[in-house]
């Protein structure tokens, strides 16, 4: 998120005088970081998504599942449904932030003339 903060800051500041050098700027950008993130977090999110659905589907309302899982050979602590169901949803609102500061970023770029 710092990057797309700071590419923003970047793209507020350009002057309209030195466009044709930050238009390739801005597609080096597109190229290395801003096209691949973005569909990284589209394949993130359904990924997320599916998790989560199928979690919300697996047992009634009334069970209170303990799921667990390990990190290398250790066991780490149980984890319940509505906690597993809590962090799938923070990280689904994280890669919302990150999309919209995205999709400011590629307008302010479309304002300019530049994407």
């Amino acid at each position: 998120m710092a990057l797309l903060n700071l590419m923003r800051f970047v793209v507020l500041q350009q002057k309209s005088d030195n466009l044709n050098n930050f238009k390739n700027v801005v597609k080096i950008w597109r190229e290395i970081y801003l096209d691949p993130l973005s569909e990284l977090l589209e394949d993130s999110q359904a990924v997320f998504k599916k998790k989560k659905s199928e979690i919300e589907h697996e047992m009634s309302p009334h069970d209170e599942p303990q799921l667990s899982f390990s990190v290398g050979e250790e066991e780490t602590l149980e984890v319940s449904k509505f906690e597993k169901l809590q962090s799938i949803d923070l990280t689904l609102t994280g890669f919302e932030m990150i999309g919209s500061l995205l999709d400011r970023l590629i307008e302010l770029l479309k304002l300019k003339n530049c994407y």
